[in-house]
């Protein structure tokens, strides 16, 4: 499979989607599909350690640690999203795939 993220000239550079959810399953399998498409992913993940992984499948995405669970995590996620966008001419947020899911124990 060819990286497009390569071609400047790929109508989704500067698009970006911000997915949730990335350490693994459909998050990590969209984030991957979609960098192979040319769009720029903000791939949210729970562990750090994912972040390098999902790094790999190109410059375009940029891992981001985001405990959905946490209203400060999430905040500080978004903030970083918003400097990211603001300070790239052209770059724009389309979508949001939130796709990490909160596991709550019964008492």
């Amino acid at each position: 499979m060819s990286n497009t993220r390569a071609n400047p000239t790929n109508a989704n550079a500067n698009r970006y989607i911000y997915i949730t959810g990335c350490d693994s399953g459909f998050g990590h399998i969209l984030t991957q599909k979609l960098a192979t498409e040319g769009f720029g992913v903000f791939a949210g993940v729970l562990h750090e350690s994912s972040i390098p992984h999902v790094e790999s499948y190109g410059e375009n995405v940029i891992g981001i640690r985001v405990d959905v669970s946490q209203d400060e995590s999430v905040q500080n996620a978004a903030e970083l999203i918003k400097h990211y966008i603001q300070r790239r001419d052209g770059n724009m947020l389309i979508g949001v795939v939130n796709n990490a899911g909160i596991l709550r124990a019964r008492a």
